[in-house]
């Protein structure tokens, strides 16, 4: 994970799914963790670090809410994916 913005307090890194990540020292985060798990829960990624190194990442349990355009990019739907099912095709499939 690279370091791409800081604020003096936490820093950004990109995480999976094209999205940035905010990384906040331990320290910080003991004082802030009430905040830090609305902010969870709201849908932003919390990364804890500790001696410069990332340790953790707060995730919520259960559904988090959607984020649209997550997965862009990362695959590909054939336009044969839309054409009908032949015959044995539907058959395969008991229909």
């Amino acid at each position: 994970m690279g370091q791409v913005a800081t604020n003096g307090l936490a820093y950004y890194v990109p995480v999976e799914g094209g999205h940035v990540a905010t990384v906040i020292q331990e320290s910080e985060a003991q004082i802030r963790f009430p905040e830090l798990i609305d902010r969870v829960l709201g849908g932003e990624d919390i990364v804890i670090a500790r001696d410069e190194g990332v340790r953790m990442m707060l995730v919520p349990v259960g559904k988090r809410p959607r984020k649209p355009g997550r997965l862009r990019g990362q695959f590909t739907i054939p336009d044969s994916f839309f054409d009908p099912m032949t015959d044995e095709e539907l058959a395969e499939r008991g229909l």
